[in-house]
């Protein structure tokens, strides 16, 4: 599988490394995972009203610079500017929980990929050394 050029164990000592550095960002997405599946549980639904307002305000602001923005929401009474601050934190919090767990999955990927090629490295090193 290797060229003979290739250090087999500069591969191995770069993969513990990788394995090493990836496992500690798994670990920092599954805790953003669990504590954001934890606070999603006392989430409460908007109301169908509420979803609508946040629409129209979402739709007057788009597309436009911060000060317009801010123009298009001074439209709206401080409750409405509550609520849509209320929902556009929410789907934040669904954005960030969908990416930790995509983020994870590709995580425990590279992991699988990156243990397997590190054992065959270390089985092919131990063999052309008995050679």
């Amino acid at each position: 599988m290797f060229n003979a050029y290739v250090n087999k164990g500069d591969v191995i000592k770069h993969l513990k490394e990788e394995i090493k550095t990836i496992s500690q960002r798994w670990a920092s997405f599954m805790v953003n995972k669990i504590a954001l599946e934890k606070e999603s549980e006392n989430w409460e639904d908007f109301t169908e009203e509420e979803v609508k307002l946040h629409a129209k305000m979402k739709k007057a602001t788009l597309g436009k610079e911060v000060a317009d923005q801010q123009v298009a929401l001074n439209k709206f009474t401080p409750k409405e500017k509550e609520i849509f601050v209320a929902v556009e934190q929410r789907e934040g919090k669904k954005k960030a929980l969908a990416d930790a767990i995509k983020g994870i999955k590709e995580f425990e990927e590279f992991l699988e990929v990156a243990t397997d090629l590190m054992t065959e490295v270390v089985a092919e090193d131990s063999t052309s050394i008995t050679n």
